[in-house]
């Protein structure tokens, strides 16, 4: 249920932190009580060798970094999120140092979804 501390790096780097705080912060995890749906317009795609994220911005118009998951798990399924594509997301919301993450939990676009976690946050890719 841990997301890699690459990843508490990646959301960190988009939320625009300096490097000397992720040494003491802690991964962030997925918490049910903060599960939100909300649709986006995809405003960045980064895809490195770990992992995919994004960075999105809600029809409230307020900006979200979401991390989806391990690249190479993501990329295993046909679905492709481009920059300007409209998606639905479920996922947690989360502050990470003051910043706003979401840990996706389901993607979707058009007709097709990309289940990530359990409804308990429990990652499929381990």
């Amino acid at each position: 249920m841990r997301i890699t501390f690459a990843a508490c790096v990646l959301a960190l780097l988009m939320a625009g932190t300096s490097l000397r705080a992720v040494d003491s912060a802690p991964a962030p995890k997925f918490d049910t009580s903060t599960v939100i749906t909300f649709e986006a317009t995809v405003l960045e795609v980064r895809d490195s060798e770990k992992q995919t994220s994004l960075h999105v911005r809600t029809d409230s118009e307020s900006s979200l970094a979401v991390y989806v998951g391990p690249t190479e798990f993501v990329k295993s399924f046909e679905i492709t999120i481009r920059k300007g594509d409209r998606i639905h997301i479920t996922g947690s919301k989360l502050k990470v140092q003051g910043e706003d993450l979401v840990l996706a939990r389901e993607v979707r676009k058009d007709s097709t979804t990309l289940y990530l976690r359990g409804k308990d946050g429990t990652p499929y890719w381990n």
